[in-house]
């Protein structure tokens, strides 16, 4: 991982990203103000993804070679560029939505600790072009597991039928558990299986939590997500035995116990 000096930029661009989200929440309630607040922190995240593609798409193969290697946008679409944004649109959506003052700041702080993540790892990909590592899968999973939790939770605020909710939440979650597939570069036969059957999962646990709340239905649905996801990057990183599979069951229930405590 870069050190966290050759990280200023990364960790300045998630310093005015954290004040775009206060003055955000600030205007929500001003006029139209809140529009232009999310348009701002939008080029924000958009200028850091030019600017970091300019800087890094172009690197020496090795410290002993003159050879360039040519880094394409679409190579580094929905790792570089598809995951900020969606992020980004997550949370702002979700700051939107969600009025209460203490949520509000917890949730910007986690959001600005998680984007100077997804920074990091977005420039350190620059440097490992042809493979995927280990940290790659645990950011993004991160990622995806946030923006899923904060979109979830934002449609099933909104007031809509529970036919609509459903339709929409089963929608995010195809593309989510796609993003992953996509990210992790995982196009085989086994792994078109598995990605129907973990959408399949979230169909039927989808259908029978609809009815409880608008809090528990969220956390629930992410808690069986973030399930499927570690278990895909499990069998990703080339582990078989059922003993490493256990961590992210424990975990589940661990949040689940934590959950109905409540």
């Amino acid at each position: 991982m870069t050190s966290l000096k050759i990280l200023k930029r990364e960790f300045v661009y998630s310093i005015l990203l954290f004040v775009v989200w206060e003055m955000f929440i600030m205007t929500t309630f001003v006029g139209n103000l809140y529009i232009l607040g999310a348009f701002i922190g939008l080029a924000l995240i958009t200028t850091w993804i030019i600017a970091s593609y300019h800087v890094h798409s172009y690197k020496p193969l090795s410290k002993y070679s003159d050879l360039i290697a040519n880094f394409r946008i679409r190579d580094k679409l929905f790792s570089n560029i598809v995951s900020p944004i969606l992020l980004y649109s997550a949370l702002t959506w979700f700051l939107y939505v969600h009025n209460e003052m203490i949520l509000e700041q917890l949730t910007i702080v986690a959001g600005v600790a998680t984007f100077f993540l997804l920074f990091a790892q977005i420039r350190a990909s620059y440097s490992h072009q042809f493979k995927i590592v280990k940290s790659t899968r645990i950011v993004f999973k991160l990622v995806d597991l946030i923006a899923f939790y904060a979109l979830v939770a934002s449609v099933s605020m909104t007031g809509l039928s529970d036919l609509l909710t459903f339709i929409i939440t089963s929608l995010i979650a195809f593309l989510l558990l796609l993003h992953q597939l996509v990210i992790h570069r995982q196009y085989s036969q086994h792994a078109l299986i598995v990605f129907i059957l973990s959408f399949g999962t979230m169909l039927l646990t989808g259908f029978y939590l609809l009815p409880l709340n608008y809090f528990i239905y969220p956390f629930m649905q992410s808690i069986i997500f973030y399930l499927l996801i570690s278990w895909w990057g499990v069998k990703l990183d080339g582990y078989n035995n059922i003993s490493d599979y256990l961590p992210p069951l424990l975990f589940a229930l661990m949040s689940f116990i934590i959950l109905v405590s409540f």
